[in-house]
């Protein structure tokens, strides 16, 4: 009973302070609330917190971690930084040749704390400045924020292993080759170019994600936001294809979405890992191979040679290559393929319960009622299956501009023969 009495006092005080404090940004102030073991803390001012530090030697990693304050990485003649935060003191440490900055506020018990922004733009915005010499050789890279924004230009040297994540602050990347790469959001959004990597992973929840010039493998994943990759000899590819997807999907999007579009103009010899819930996914490639998965998005793929393991539910499938292969499943969506190959050159097999098949312009009738439809030389190299979807072929279509390889001598690869 004295528990649950105090928690309702505790309650009654903590919504007292929140209207004073609120009252108090209405005139013009800020400040912060808190509620800890020291009781309810109500402040009407921002303390205000600078800290600058250059020539910093021995640095082999770099670590930032910050609340509120947005991170900027800027090239310079050595290491260092330059700090702005409001209400949490920054601190820096060099460990092990790893600089640390942090900008966490080390709560102390406190059952929550809870800070307003200046009420008008008068006071400049909280930011780390970290000054780093481009052609350092660091192992390691890490940059956290929650609501801030991260930016970060460019680095001459490889990276073992670098990460990026926020909340809800947006994330700029370029000029990276990093052998681990992770890129994290859940509503802020993704830019990124000239960054390559084997072992890329790059997820949002709501946030979209434009990336150029994308070269390795990359494990990308969104829920509601949009997703674009390109790479730099395919840039405006998506631009000039003017393609839409299988059940008019935007073709300006790209690769793994659930409510979002996804478009993806993707390097040469790259290899995705897709996944949508009901975006719809556009890749444009030069050699593309991976897995496509989506429950209602459609699926648009354009590439000089495709290898590819694409499913969908309702979403439909439409690609456009040189040499396909593969397996392609469809529950109720259209699917459409476009061949640079003539008539007899692709070898496929089509399977359907009750959707139509049309091959070359020539419907060939429900396989609900016959075997399923073989042809081309060799064994099946595509494996196409519905249940209720169509499905057309077509042969000798010209593949659009921007599409990074010619096409003019694509063929089924030989080891699929």
């Amino acid at each position: 009973m004295i528990k649950k009495a105090l928690t309702i006092a505790a309650a009654i005080a903590a919504a007292a302070g929140a209207a004073l404090l609120l009252a108090a940004w209405w005139l013009g102030a800020q400040g912060s609330i808190s509620l800890g073991r020291e009781g309810l803390r109500v402040t009407t001012e921002r303390a205000e917190f600078k800290l600058s530090q250059r020539g910093i030697e021995g640095v082999s990693s770099l670590s930032v971690d910050a609340a509120g304050a947005d991170i900027e990485f800027i090239p310079s003649d050595d290491f260092g930084f330059d700090i702005l935060t409001y209400d949490v003191e920054p601190t820096w440490r060099l460990d092990g040749g790893e600089l640390a900055i942090s900008e966490r506020k080390d709560w102390d018990g406190d059952i929550f704390q809870f800070s307003l922004p200046p009420s008008s733009d008068e006071r400049p915005s909280a930011r780390i400045k970290v000054y780093y010499p481009e052609d350092s050789p660091l192992a390691r890279l890490r940059a956290e924020s929650v609501s801030g924004g991260i930016e970060f230009p460019g680095l001459g040297e490889k990276l073992r292993d670098a990460a990026f994540s926020t909340t809800s602050g947006s994330i700029s990347v370029a000029s990276l080759e990093a052998d681990a790469l992770t890129v994290k959001t859940v509503s802020g959004s993704i830019q990124m170019r000239g960054v390559s990597s084997w072992r890329a992973s790059l997820a949002t929840t709501s946030g979209d994600a434009a990336i150029d010039g994308f070269a390795g493998a990359l494990d990308a994943e969104t829920v509601s936001g949009r997703l674009k990759i390109a790479a730099s000899d395919a840039s405006g590819a998506s631009d000039s294809l003017g393609a839409s997807g299988a059940s008019g999907a935007p073709d300006s999007l790209g690769a793994s979405d659930a409510s979002g579009a996804s478009s993806a103009p993707a390097a040469p010899a790259m290899s995705l890992d897709v996944n949508t819930t009901s975006g719809s996914v556009d890749i444009t490639a030069g050699a593309l191979s991976g897995s496509i998965g989506s429950t209602s998005g459609d699926v648009l793929v354009r590439a000089a040679t495709a290898e590819l393991d694409i499913g969908t539910t309702s979403g439909g499938v439409s690609i456009t290559a040189g040499a396909i292969s593969g397996s392609i499943r469809a529950l109720s969506g259209k699917i459409d393929i476009a061949t640079t190959l003539g008539e007899g050159d692709l070898a496929y097999e089509i399977e359907t319960t009750s959707g139509e098949i049309s091959v070359g312009g020539r419907r060939i009738g429900s396989p609900a009622q016959s075997a399923p439809a073989r042809a081309g030389a060799g064994a099946p190299i595509l494996s196409i299956e519905t249940s209720s979807g169509d499905v057309d072929i077509a042969f000798g279509a010209p593949l659009s501009a921007g599409i990074p390889i010619d096409v003019a001598s694509s063929e089924v690869p030989a080891s699929a023969r």
